[in-house]
């Protein structure tokens, strides 16, 4: 491809249809970061000597659309709202207002309530009745596979599970092994062959889905016409071989971030101007304080005027930077919020605010020389976030 190793390009590994199955592509990929990782000997220029060196690949950065299809993982739906974990979400998850109003105060309550699991899936289970199709038998036998944790069909409630490379892996094993072996002939329980829905619904159940499924039922229909076919149901990214395993595949930053969660904020903040009738107005106040920065030209403060139009991630972060002192010189000085309006209006006022500043909050500290690498002061601004989010759909869309 013309230009394809220029300054403003990487290497063009394969071109196709964007919705075609890529694996082989991805599994190329993979392996060749197995020779990458191999100690070499190399000639050091700075010491003049001949050095044992070895290069590893941290992470997998994609976007989260790039990321399910590359693990083969299911985005949204029933068992795909939360990445990396295969579960039902279910209406206890967000965190409850007395545990929320308790985040503030010398209490400071993080968990261990009764009405809520605080952001945490673990507890969020559901009836297995809900599953259509959920197997409630197996094949059985002494060469039968064991099943993988909280997915046997013995199970009376569908436990959210966090996902990785051997869970999956055992979970396609035992499918396979019940696919494939057991009575032929049609009927249901104890010893007849899984049919292809019911496979599908076990797989679904830990959250593999895209063309894995297609490809599994493929490999089952080959071993069924010759046991003899070699296996391959199992992808690499998923086997042993692989050594980059499901933690390192991550959304880049940036992308994540950005085009992500500050996009969605500042939508739900603008839906709500939007009813008031003040969208305009806010845009026209707020551009006269985003030109003026703009004429700085500041390399850490990136900003374009309003409407959002395409922005780049660098433009939404440097919003996101200032956006307290936007959006509250706005609310504050320019749209004339009272507290003569009705009490629902100031419920949603208050929750946006919160919203705008929860969001500050969080990326501050994501960014932060001294507290980036603080998994407990993230972990809070993080569950502090999400609480806040939480609150202003509820008053925004009268949902969440």
């Amino acid at each position: 491809v013309k230009n394809s190793r220029s300054k403003f390009h990487t290497y063009c590994l394969a071109v196709g249809r964007a919705g075609a199955d890529n694996s082989s592509i991805v599994e190329n990929v993979l392996r060749e970061l197995e020779e990458v990782e191999k100690a070499r000997s190399l000639y050091c220029g700075r010491t003049n000597q001949i050095v044992k060196c070895q290069f590893a690949a941290l992470s997998y950065s994609s976007d989260r659309i790039e990321r399910h299809k590359l693990l083969s993982t299911i985005q949204l739906g029933t068992f795909g709202l939360r990445w990396g974990w295969a579960g039902m979400v279910s209406s206890s998850v967000p965190t409850c207002n007395s545990c929320f109003r308790s985040k503030f105060t010398q209490s400071e309550r993080w968990g261990g309530c009764a009405d809520c699991t605080d952001w945490g899936c673990e507890q969020a289970y559901q009836e297995l009745e809900t599953i259509q199709h959920y197997p409630k038998f197996e094949v059985g036998g002494p060469s039968s596979p064991a099943a993988p944790s909280d997915r046997t069909v013995n199970e009376t409630h569908h436990i959210p599970k966090e996902q990785s490379n051997e869970w999956i892996r055992e979970g396609l094993i035992y499918a396979f092994y019940n696919c494939t072996h057991g009575e032929t002939r049609s009927g249901v329980g104890a010893g007849y062959r899984w049919h292809k829905y019911v496979a599908e619904a076990y797989l679904r159940s830990m959250g593999i889905g895209g063309s894995l499924l297609k490809s599994f039922w493929a490999n089952v229909k080959a071993n069924i016409a010759n046991s003899s076919a070699g296996l391959d149901f199992i992808p690499y990214v998923h086997s042993d071989s692989c050594l980059l395993k499901m933690p390192a595949f991550i959304n880049s930053p940036m992308h994540l971030v950005m085009h992500g969660v500050a996009t969605d904020s500042m939508e739900i903040v603008h839906k709500h101007l939007t009813k008031l009738q003040k969208l305009s107005t806010f845009e026209t106040f707020a551009n006269r304080y985003l030109q003026e920065i703009e004429r700085f030209r500041l390399g850490y403060c990136r900003t374009r005027r309003l409407p959002k139009t395409f922005w780049l991630a660098e433009d939404i972060l440097g919003l996101t930077r200032i956006m307290p002192c936007v959006y509250g010189l706005a609310f504050a000085d320019n749209l004339k919020l009272t507290s003569s309006e009705s009490d629902h209006h100031t419920k949603t006022m208050r929750s946006v605010l919160q919203l705008l500043n929860s969001l500050h909050v969080m990326v501050s500290t994501l960014m932060s020389p001294t507290k980036s690498t603080d998994i407990g002061a993230i972990k809070k601004s993080i569950n502090i976030f999400l609480s806040c989010t939480h609150r202003a759909c509820h008053f925004v869309y009268g949902q969440g």
